[in-house]
């Protein structure tokens, strides 16, 4: 790490602030799920349940039932679990870290956000913010994704393709 301030300190203020907040959102690489990769090999990271979410919402935009701004979706589904880099992940049904969860993600927003250049930090912010009230109130794509993640995974769960295919032309959020 001490390379890593050396290397940054070299750099303009700015740019050092920016680079400063990319290490950090690298974080969330390493913070692991409940959810399993869909070869069932491992837990997937927050970081690629954020990949997989964006590039669901780019896929299956054309299923929406009302217009969709999809620039604005995957800025914001990019920035919604990034709080996790320094919060850690809370597990959909764990009701006791559920309790706690507002306020953890939102120090971690002030630290992660306080990384970047000030005029930056409130546009991350606010995105993040809106992104995650929208996924703390519909959690759908989310549970879309992980449905269809374990249904491929194995037979056992219970979703068959006609649920999801149901969900995904009614909007109900499988």
């Amino acid at each position: 790490m001490a390379h890593l301030e050396t290397w940054l300190s070299a750099l303009l203020p700015r740019l050092a602030r920016q680079f400063r907040f990319l290490v950090e959102a690298d974080r969330l690489k390493t913070v692991l799920r409940g959810s399993r990769l869909t070869g069932g090999s491992r837990p997937e990271n927050s970081a690629e349940h954020s990949w997989h979410l964006t590039l669901f919402a780019i896929v299956l935009a054309e299923w929406s039932s009302t217009p969709v701004n999809t620039a604005r979706v995957i800025q914001m589904l990019v920035l919604h679990d990034l709080v996790e880099a320094a919060s850690g992940d809370t597990p959909l049904f764990d009701e006791t870290a559920a309790a706690a969860q507002a306020a953890r993600e939102s120090a971690a927003a002030e630290r992660l956000y306080g990384v970047l250049p000030e005029d930056q930090a409130p546009s991350f912010a606010r995105s993040g913010k809106s992104s995650r009230r929208v996924s703390l109130r519909r959690r759908a794509l989310p549970k879309r994704s992980t449905a269809c993640s374990r249904s491929v995974l194995t037979t056992s769960t219970g979703v068959e393709p006609g649920a999801i295919s149901r969900s995904m032309s009614n909007g109900t959020g499988g």
